[in-house]
């Protein structure tokens, strides 16, 4: 299971982003607001057949799912994580982020603490889907549910409900001194359950 809904506003132009089997593909970022101080930028793939009367400040609900793929930046692999539209439509004025997601957990788990003192642990979530193609989700689980999680095998299916979210961070060097600067996606669970 990969499902995703979100209502936002696009923030960018659209622009193509390749053709597979006659069809055209395009790419564009949405912006959901999950409060007054805190957004979530989200870029979306969408066929053209679904994007004819859609531009740049939109706003649009979308349904769909989110895929991964490995990226080669410079020498290092990158995995890239984006929302594949299904079906997209103009809407009114809102946000909407919902995940539902049910996979197998395929890293060793690891629960730590963050400076807030809350229980943390990062889990890679693979789910199949179709032409043996595998998508590889970065999940966040926290606090009580991530000492649970923590105490799973890996190789675990768990069914998780949250959000996708960006997380702005740098990256610094042993001087302390900025070298990278990253935005990273991943899914954060308010509810979890294991599946049997």
């Amino acid at each position: 299971m990969n499902n995703i809904i979100l209502q936002g506003q696009i923030i960018d132009d659209i622009t193509f982003s390749h053709e597979s089997y006659n069809e055209k593909f395009y790419k564009f970022t949405l912006n959901v607001k999950r409060n007054d101080i805190t957004e979530d930028v989200i870029p979306i793939e969408a066929s053209e057949y679904l994007i004819k009367d859609i531009q740049k400040n939109d706003f649009v609900s979308i349904t769909g799912n989110i895929r991964t793929q490995n990226v080669l930046e410079g020498e290092r692999k990158r995995l890239y994580v984006k929302v594949f539209a299904k079906r997209l439509s103009k809407c009114e004025e809102g946000y909407r982020n919902e995940v539902e997601l049910q996979g197998v957990s395929v890293k060793p788990i690891i629960l730590r603490h963050t400076k807030s003192e809350k229980d943390i642990c990062d889990v890679c979530l693979a789910i199949k889907r179709s032409y043996n193609k595998t998508d590889y989700i970065p999940v966040i689980i926290w606090n009580r549910q991530a000492n649970l999680m923590s105490t799973l095998d890996v190789y675990s299916t768990i069914k998780i409900k949250g959000r996708l979210q960006s997380r702005y961070y740098c990256k610094k060097n042993e001087n302390n001194e900025i070298t990278e600067e990253r935005t990273v996606l991943e899914v954060s669970v308010y509810e979890l359950s294991i599946v049997e």
